[in-house]
Formats: C-alpha cells, sequence, structure tokens
C-alpha cells in the first residue's frame, strides 16, 4: 500500500546486500575454528594448509577434487580477511604465497 503511495514497485527497490551461500560442509563458525587451531599449532599458515586438512577430516580427496579445493580455499580467505579485520590475524606478504599468523605473536 505505502509503495503504491510513492509509485514504487517491489523491484525497483535496492536489496541491503547479497547474503553468501553457506556450505553443506561447514558449520557456523567451524572454518574460524579450524583457522585459530591451526594457527596456533604452526604459528604461521597458508590458506591451503587448512584447505587439506579440512578436506582430509571430511573423507575428500584434495588432490583429485580440484573444484571442491578451490572453494574451500576461497571461503578459508574470506574468514582469514574477516578476521584480519578484527584485528586477531595478522597477514604476512601478499599474492599467492600469502601467510597469516596470530596478531601480536
Amino acid at each position: 500500500m505505502v509503495l503504491r503511495l510513492y509509485g514504487e514497485k517491489p523491484q525497483d527497490i535496492p536489496t541491503k546486500g547479497r547474503m553468501p551461500v553457506r556450505s553443506a560442509f561447514f558449520g557456523r563458525n567451524e572454518i574460524t575454528r579450524r583457522c585459530y587451531d591451526l594457527l596456533r599449532e604452526k604459528g604461521e599458515i597458508i590458506a591451503d594448509d587448512v584447505t587439506v586438512r579440512a578436506m582430509r577430516e571430511k573423507g575428500l580427496d584434495p588432490e583429485a577434487d580440484r573444484k571442491q579445493r578451490t572453494d574451500f580455499t576461497r571461503r578459508i580467505l574470506v574468514s582469514l580477511h574477516d578476521l584480519r579485520k578484527a584485528g586477531t590475524v595478522e597477514k604476512i606478504g601478499a599474492g599467492r604465497g600469502v601467510r597469516w599468523k596470530l596478531a601480536g605473536s
């Protein structure tokens, strides 16, 4: 009713933002926990370290399923970037060889 008063159509109103599609492989905050666990264990990591371990623990072959491995790595990198914004993780380097460590360590 209000939209008609202003001559607007619902499809003309922009969305607030896109919600990322959740993965069937990861539960809520699971990627963050996996990143923290590996960071505490190794000190410095690359996203592929977390990917390979997660895939093996879930019964997937990281060498055979390249598409799934790429999806896992992308999700892990997004999580690591969010942790960097929060100030809990530091980024070392840039590009493909980027490494991560806990902030202040």
